[in-house]
């Protein structure tokens, strides 16, 4: 019930977009499925399930733009930081199953533009979650961030000892990473 092969083969979107607009509206509801399926991909070495995950990496690419997937926090695809995040997660995930190095690249753009975006004067006090106006003048500071902090380790893993590794990203990251150990464990 999730799967379309209409345009090439895709996830159903069901979040604001099809059936409504014909087109997904987000990118976090796919990336979700985009996770399980890889677990399964490198469970089974199932080649439906990979040739599935490249036609809606495929379709994704179809339907948004760089500017969308990496540069547009606050609005869709990435209305907050933890949608920005499974985006993050989904590039990197094409990364592992495809060694797609323009996926590592939109991981590192969207990241970078989250942190800037989402920041509060430094990456010393986290980020913000979402924009005021989503909630009714309502902002807060969350364990959401995770998602990029993921993605953002990955990526310097990926990269270190390369002409890739981006160091001003391993460090913003490892701010957030102390922010987070210091403010939001449960045994503090």
């Amino acid at each position: 019930h999730y799967w379309t092969d209409k345009d090439g083969g895709h996830i159903i979107a069901t979040h604001a977009g099809e059936p409504i607009s014909g087109k997904p509206s987000m990118v976090w509801e796919s990336a979700m499925l985009m996770l399980a399926m890889e677990n399964y991909y490198f469970a089974t070495g199932d080649a439906d399930t990979k040739q599935k995950m490249q036609a809606h990496w495929n379709y994704l690419r179809s339907v948004f733009n760089e500017e969308q997937l990496v540069g547009r926090q606050g609005k869709s695809p990435n209305l907050a930081s933890d949608d920005a995040g499974w985006s993050a997660m989904l590039f990197i995930t094409i990364y592992r199953i495809f060694n797609d190095k323009s996926a590592l690249e939109l991981a590192r753009k969207l990241i970078h533009n989250s942190y800037d975006y989402w920041v509060d004067g430094t990456m010393d006090n986290g980020i913000w979650y979402c924009d005021k106006k989503l909630y009714n003048g309502d902002q807060w500071k969350s364990i959401y961030s995770v998602s990029l902090l993921i993605s953002a380790l990955e990526y310097s893993k990926a990269t270190k000892g390369t002409a890739q590794y981006d160091q001003s990203l391993y460090e913003k990251s490892m701010k957030l990473y102390n922010w987070i150990e210091n403010n939001l464990r449960r045994d503090k």
